[in-house]
Formats: C-alpha cells, structure tokens, sequence
C-alpha cells in the first residue's frame, strides 16, 4: 500500500533530446532579450514624443487663435493680452476635447447597430472623461506646486 510507481506511465514518457534544444533555446533567449529591449525602448520613447508633438499643437493652435479672439473682443493685440488670453485658451481647449468624445458616446444610442450595449459605452465613456479631468487637473496642481507658469502649462 505505498507509493510505488506505476511503471506503464514511467516507461511509456518520450525521451527529450537536449543537444537539438539548445540551439533553439539560445535563439529563443536572443529573441526575448531583443523584444524586451525593444519594448522598454518604447515605452520611453512615445511618451516622450507625444509629450512634445502634442505640446507644440496646442501652443500653435493657441497662438493662432489668440489674435482672433482679441479681435472678437475687440481688445488690442498686445503681448500682455496674449500671455493672459494663452492659458483661457489651452483650459479651453482641454475641456472641448474631454466633452467631445462624451457627445459622441451619447449621440450612439442612435445608431440602429449596436455592437456595445449603450449603457456600457456611456459608462465607460464618462469613466475615460473623468479619469481625463483628474488628470489635467493633477497637471495644473503640479505645476502651481512646482511654480510652473500658467504660459508654460500645455
């Protein structure tokens, strides 16, 4: 009544072959050293870019649009008009393109095909939104903490 082997399933394992293996285990450990490197390096490197792609959009646009609105206002445009109306303007824009998507979502429930119950896409919609707001907010927390000007925040 011990524990003795079953000796049909001991006798009947395959034999493996290590001398073919380690050819392909060496290649294997290169390929996943390569794609780990590879993959570290990116996620450095896209937020870095994005970052700044993303910065200069909004500057340009919140330059260019700047001089119209002053004119809209008709107010002068002077460099101290511009240097106050440039942070309104970035706020702005930050908020349309947080209420945007939010729309859209909520303009689905019109569609005759759902492939997502509308419920779901508005709760994850707001959720995205939310997650958004917190996060432009930390941005401007951060920045008053670190005494960021309001020019510089993008």
């Amino acid at each position: 009544m011990g524990n003795k082997p079953n000796k049909e399933l001991v006798s009947s394992a395959p034999a493996i072959d290590i001398s073919s293996s380690v050819p392909m285990l060496i290649i294997s450990g290169t390929i996943v050293a390569i794609m780990s490197v590879l993959t570290i390096y990116i996620l450095i490197k896209i937020p870095t870019t994005l970052v700044k792609a993303s910065k200069k959009v909004v500057q340009n646009t919140a330059k260019n649009a700047t001089p119209l609105l002053l004119q809209a206002q008709n107010k002068k445009d002077t460099k101290r008009n511009r240097i106050k109306l440039t942070p309104v303007l970035i706020i702005v824009m930050k908020i349309v393109l947080v209420l945007i998507p939010i729309l859209l979502v909520f303009a689905s429930q019109y569609l005759e095909n759902q492939t997502i119950d509308f419920y779901i896409s508005i709760y994850i919609g707001v959720l995205l939104a939310c997650f958004s707001l917190l996060l432009f907010v930390f941005q401007y927390l951060a920045a008053a903490f670190m005494l960021v000007k309001k020019q510089e925040i993008w």
